[in-house]
């Protein structure tokens, strides 16, 4: 039997991805001969005689490199270029945004041992090119992060490459996410924005089917969708005027001027949290089941009780990240009374809390890991992040903690945190001490280890 495919056995598909990789690998050859005779000081007709010269072989992409050539030719042409650029960038994102590519079949097939795909990694290295180099600006560079389809596919590659983690509220927060491009730490706050906003609905919806919610709460697929589909978040931080909301919505205190989709979106969260949140403690069930050492049934149960802790902070996340942004003051449409609010208020800072420890505890641990897996003074160089990482953990620790030990200060808020199954169970059973002590004393090993490295 064969070991390879012929020709005609080939994947439909296949011989067109490569057809099109091919020319746009032949484009960025002739961008990048391009730049070492500009940085050669030559006379840009120069230039472009000897670009025709060396490419006149090209016949694919002959039509590209004579409009290519023209713009440099032609006086006044800034208008012209950017045209240019923008469509060649749209171009290398179709790889990975547009459905029919033919590219899409292979994304799963051509993972690779660190979980990256080949598609994604060529798209990223040749925008950082195009950013890099100059043929796009920062603000060319930024505006890729407004392209709702783009960004929700970087997330959802991010994820998978970096791994889920469920404290980060955004993928950029990894220590890992330069390692894409570079060129990532030239984004602005309006481009995180949009980034954690899709980082928390990946979030939200993967915690969310993991606890069952598409098929216990009636109203989970409407809301994910919605998340997804909204427009405000790319509207409320567009770069381009002509499709911004107006600036004095963001900045209101009114929340009769937020967007629909935003207040609409902010209440079914609120809702779906009640709904979790008004589970109550099953201390006796769980503590019968260890007796009688069920081991399956028990860990079932905790692991849905640590999804449904965070599913909880993902939406306190989400909810924290609307106010401070874009809706300052739009709880107060969905609480009736201060007391309503206190508590409301408490139970986000409590998340929030978690949340911070949560991210501080995955992020550190696998960076930890990371660095075992290196060698010598790569070790080295990772230590005063890794100290760094470290200190912040315990800081993380130490306020979540403060605020477990003031929960009794408080009567309605105490009976909150002693029979809410989630907060309490993980509070109580997770052996916070003991457990993250061990590891702090293994994580000080390590450190302490390689220091002398």
């Amino acid at each position: 039997m064969e070991n390879f495919k012929s020709e005609s056995q080939e994947h439909p598909n296949l011989s067109e991805s490569r057809a099109i990789v091919e020319l746009l690998i032949q484009k960025v050859s002739v961008l990048k001969q391009l730049r070492l005779l500009e940085l050669g000081k030559l006379d840009p007709l120069m230039v472009t005689k000897l670009i025709r010269e060396e490419k006149k072989d090209d016949s694919d992409i002959k039509d590209w490199i004579e409009h290519l050539l023209e713009i440099i030719e032609a006086p006044k042409t800034m208008k012209i270029w950017k045209k240019f650029f923008r469509s060649f960038l749209d171009e290398i994102k179709g790889l990975v945004v547009d459905e029919d590519n033919p590219f899409k079949s292979f994304e799963e097939e051509f993972n690779s041992k660190d979980y990256t795909i080949p598609t994604w990694s060529y798209v990223l290295k040749h925008i950082n090119f195009l950013y890099r180099n100059g043929f796009i600006n920062q603000e060319e560079f930024r505006q890729i992060f407004h392209d709702k389809k783009f960004v929700q596919q970087l997330v959802y590659y991010a994820s998978h490459t970096l791994g889920d983690l469920n404290g980060p509220e955004s993928v950029s927060k990894h220590w890992g996410w330069l390692s894409f491009n570079d060129s990532f730490e030239d984004l602005g706050p309006k481009d995180e924005n949009i980034l954690t906003y899709y980082s928390l609905v990946r979030k939200m919806q993967r915690l969310g089917v993991q606890l069952g919610l598409d098929q216990s709460y009636p109203d989970w697929e409407t809301i994910t969708k919605d998340l997804l589909s909204h427009n405000y978040i790319i509207e409320l931080t567009s770069n381009d005027r002509k499709h911004s909301i107006k600036t004095k919505t963001v900045n209101s205190k009114n929340p009769s001027n937020y967007p629909y989709e935003l207040k609409n979106d902010f209440a079914n969260i609120v809702k779906l949290f009640e709904h979790i949140d008004s589970g109550k403690a099953d201390v006796e069930d769980l503590e019968t089941l260890s007796r009688k050492n069920e081991e399956d049934a028990r860990n079932l149960i905790h692991l849905n009780l640590e999804n449904q802790t965070h599913l909880s902070a993902a939406m306190f996340q989400f909810i924290d990240f609307l106010e401070k942004n874009f809706a300052r003051n739009i709880i107060k449409e969905l609480v009736k009374t201060p007391e309503e609010l206190k508590m409301f208020e408490y139970k986000k800072t409590f998340m929030l809390s978690f949340s911070r420890m949560s991210a501080s505890i995955e992020l550190t641990e696998s960076y930890w890991y990371y660095l075992k897996n290196l060698e010598g003074n790569a070790i080295s160089k990772g230590l005063s992040k890794l100290k760094k990482m470290k200190s912040e953990l315990h800081d993380h620790e130490d306020e979540f903690l403060q605020l477990c030990f003031k929960a009794n200060e408080d009567g309605k808020i105490f009976e909150w945190f002693t029979s809410h199954k989630v907060l309490y169970h993980f509070f109580r059973h997770s052996k916070l001490y003991k457990s993250y002590w061990s590891y702090h004393d293994e994580l000080e090993k390590f450190i302490s280890k390689s220091s002398g490295v």
